[in-house]
């Protein structure tokens, strides 16, 4: 079985599952929903989920009670990734779900990088035609900014944990798309309120599998970037203008430190795949080369762009969204 992604005729790839034909599993992937290609194309990757018989050249990772074997050798020359199942407990049910997106994004990422482009770990969205990234490291509230952005605002979705930057444009990333479409229209805030209403958003996700649903939120056009917004957590709300250069830095380090984590990780209970680590022992200078085309890309697509340096504070509440609205619309006049 073989799924097929394709991101804006940038990145194409296949995830294809050698390990369990579960009819109940089959396509079932709402984390890349949105990018589903149904024709195969050529692909810039393929992950593929198998239990293979060698055990040369494969690093043997261990998370959270689960372990699998990782094969990044054949990469680099036909871009091949292998992950055998070692250990996973309740998910040796579904090896194939609980494992195929552990290292997509992390590759989509790093692939980017070789076409001009690049993911930001951040949530950003439009409103009158003007595109906003909130970028920075979990707990800033940066999803929360984006649900009343859209709730109250109106504002158009660009992303929730991923934006893509390529051309000067910002372009949507909806990963999960129909799970965000559920938290702004049931939930009070980011966070499901207990373990009852995680249930009744699996069960939405499947749901929206079996009818072929769409989600309910308006996706924005590519834009331009106009601002991007590095938020950090502190005891007072602050939003202060800075150059380019002031937040570069951040804007680096965040990404680093994104490399090696799944952005959804429900199904797997896996929230970091170490793939720096694993990518560093077949190339000594994966991090150096990484982060040198890191720079130039956000560099090419950012230096022009309004930053601006935000502390949000211990609690969140709605003047937070409404003071960087307002920020916006002041860059406007």
């Amino acid at each position: 079985m073989t799924e097929n992604y394709n991101i804006y005729n940038l990145i194409s790839f296949s995830l294809i599952n050698n390990i369990n034909k579960s009819l109940i599993t089959r396509g079932f992937n709402p984390e890349y929903k949105y990018f589903e290609n149904k024709k195969k194309a050529e692909t810039n990757f393929t992950i593929i989920i198998k239990n293979i018989s060698k055990t040369e050249n494969g690093s043997t990772i261990e998370y959270n009670n689960a372990s699998w074997q990782i094969f990044f050798n054949d990469y680099a020359s036909n871009r091949e990734v292998f992950i055998k199942p070692v250990k996973l407990g309740y998910r040796r049910l579904f090896p194939f779900l609980a494992l195929k997106n552990l290292y997509v994004r992390s590759i989509i990422m790093e692939q980017l990088l070789s076409v001009g482009g690049a993911l930001v770990h951040s949530a950003a969205f439009s409103i009158s035609g003007h595109s906003a990234i909130l970028a920075g490291r979990p707990g800033v509230f940066k999803t929360s900014i984006l649900m009343d952005a859209i709730r109250v605002y109106e504002a158009s979705f660009i992303g929730e944990e991923n934006s893509l930057l390529y051309d000067g444009k910002v372009y949507p990333f909806p990963l999960n798309i129909d799970s965000i479409s559920y938290k702004i229209n049931k939930y009070k805030d980011e966070n499901p309120s207990g373990k009852f209403q995680k249930v009744k958003l699996g069960l939405h996700l499947i749901k929206s599998f079996f009818n072929k649903s769409n989600s309910q939120i308006t996706l924005s056009d590519p834009l331009k970037v106009d601002s991007v917004f590095y938020l950090t957590k502190g005891d007072q709300f602050q939003l202060e203008e800075v150059t380019f250069e002031n937040i570069l830095p951040s804007l680096i380090e965040n990404e680093l430190l994104e490399i090696s984590i799944p952005p959804t990780h429900s199904l797997s209970g896996i929230k970091y795949n170490y793939f720096k680590e694993s990518m560093t022992a077949v190339n000594k200078d994966f991090i150096e080369s990484f982060t040198s085309r890191l720079e130039r890309v956000f560099t090419e697509n950012l230096k022009n762009t309004r930053c601006v340096r935000v502390v949000s504070p211990e609690t969140y509440d709605l003047s937070i969204t409404s003071k960087i609205i307002e920020s916006i619309y002041g860059k406007q006049k």
